[in-house]
């Protein structure tokens, strides 16, 4: 059997739970005075092998976790087999092995890897919902996708926000205006939504959307950066389409602009004739530049100014 075993995966959260359980479930069994952690990097070959080599005290096991793989070379990994005791355990944790350095090769050919992916779709739903009763609430399927299109896939953010959800309505089924109320968008999540509202031509929601963001803490200078992306990319994506090219593949491809971004922004492009995309072009650059110049009276204390100007870009494009 075994003495290595490998945790890795690009679901850092799984991983950190099976962590946990490692520790926990070894603790009961050892106690916690036979569980050594190191970290990778900066570790010297002598001290990772120092550590192997003792033996459990007053234990029948000892663990030592090593968070990452060390850079070492080939023979200092195939020491391991000559020095490590009978009775001890190395758990390494690295989310993405370098399978380049002879040092991830040899830990590979070695241990038991145990890989965690990225979950998705109705395993996703299922885990959500399971880890809103855990904290004791309900939520129904169209609820949890309304949850997971705010926050993305990444299970260590749903966790976190799950949890914040689900105590505050604790007892009660999650509503979406629970949801509404407590989650943030994360910056990209917020950045696809703004400009999804814009090319739709939806000026209502935008700037409802807009507001709703700057009072939940959002920087109306980051805002403003987030929409003079989106702009820029409309040009490149308008451009594309006045050529003929209205596929979004083909000009993500040509313009080097994100696929979605192209996707999203492809209907409001082909309504885009020159004259109004210069009018748009040249407001957004020069609201920028009086910015940036000390055209406008605003602080982070005052920020009305910006906030009037964002309305007013957001209202020229939709």
């Amino acid at each position: 059997m075994s003495q290595i075993f490998l945790l890795t995966g690009e679901n850092l959260y799984q991983i950190a739970e099976e962590q946990k359980r490692w520790i926990n479930n070894f603790t009961e069994k050892f106690g916690d005075e036979n569980i050594m952690k190191l970290q990778a990097k900066g570790l010297k070959v002598s001290a990772l092998l120092d550590a192997l080599a003792t033996s459990p005290f007053i234990a029948e096991k000892r663990l030592v976790v090593l968070d990452g793989i060390p850079k070492m070379e080939k023979e200092h990994m195939k020491q391991i087999d000559n020095v490590i005791h009978p009775a001890v355990i190395l758990l390494i944790v690295e989310s993405k092995p370098d399978k380049r350095l002879s040092a991830t090769k040899e830990i590979l050919v070695k241990a038991e890897v145990k890989t965690f992916p990225v979950i998705h779709g109705a395993k996703l739903a299922s885990w959500v919902e399971e880890t809103a009763a855990y904290f004791g609430a309900r939520i129904r399927r169209s609820e949890i996708q309304f949850l997971i299109d705010h926050v993305g896939e990444d299970q260590m953010l749903l966790f976190s926000e799950i949890q914040k959800i689900a105590t505050y309505a604790y007892g009660r089924e999650i509503s979406r205006d629970d949801i509404n109320l407590l989650v943030m968008l994360s910056a990209e999540q917020a950045g696809w939504k703004l400009m999804d509202l814009m090319a739709a031509g939806n000026s209502h929601g935008a700037l409802t959307f807009a507001r709703e963001l700057m009072n939940r803490g959002e920087s109306p200078y980051g805002l403003w950066s987030r929409m003079t992306w989106i702009i820029a990319q409309l040009v490149l994506v308008t451009a594309c389409v006045q050529d003929g090219d209205s596929h979004p593949a083909s000009i993500a491809k040509t313009a080097g602009v994100p696929f979605p971004t192209a996707r999203t922004l492809v209907p409001l492009a082909k309504k885009m004739d020159s004259a109004r995309l210069a009018s748009i072009v040249d407001r957004f650059t020069d609201a920028d530049i009086a910015l940036k110049t000390g055209g406008y009276r605003s602080t982070v204390d005052a920020t009305d100014e910006i906030t009037a100007l964002i309305d007013s870009c957001i209202m020229c494009t939709c």
